[in-house]
């Protein structure tokens, strides 16, 4: 959103249009903490011996780690960057925890995978990150394409100025 400003195709974006983002990013923070803390809470509170075979894979050895970095990383740093309204309205500090956020999603769907391939340590290659990299290329590549001819206001909706004018409260 901040390039499609920069670049004029959104000339309409306000403070209150990242701020609304950032609350968005910041539920789904939250909502992140609350899926992964209840499957982990059932599991313990159900006493399911069979099911904590998953979770001891990935407390053993380098995992541990990335156990670790995944907690602060994905919920308790996002959590109090994005606490503050003004972050949420600084189009700069926005940017920075959505890049922070992939990068963070990228080493979540990595530590949900790769554990019961290598159990004890992490077999990261450049290939994994390579891989990431160029489908989200090209999927970014293929929006832009398709997006390059269309106006991406909708301009014949009734309700444009209110939603271009209001202001969160």
């Amino acid at each position: 959103m901040i390039q499609l400003q920069r670049t004029g195709r959104l000339r309409s974006v306000s403070p209150e249009h990242f701020h609304d983002l950032g609350k968005l990013m910041f539920a789904f923070v939250i909502f992140w903490a609350y899926i992964g803390f209840s499957q982990y809470m059932l599991i313990w509170y159900a006493n399911i011996p069979e099911e904590t075979v998953w979770y001891q894979a990935r407390w053993e050895g380098q995992w541990k780690t990335w156990s670790i970095i995944i907690i602060f990383g994905h919920f308790v740093l996002p959590f109090a960057g994005l606490i503050s309204r003004t972050a949420k309205k600084t189009s700069a500090t926005l940017a920075f925890w959505a890049v922070w956020m992939l990068v963070m999603e990228w080493v979540d769907l990595y530590w949900l995978a790769m554990p019961s391939k290598s159990p004890g340590k992490v077999p990261l290659h450049l290939l994994d990150l390579t891989t990431f990299l160029g489908i989200g290329g090209i999927l970014i590549g293929l929006a832009a394409r398709r997006l390059r001819d269309r106006s991406l206001v909708a301009e014949r909706d009734p309700r444009l100025q209110d939603s271009l004018l209001f202001e969160n409260v």
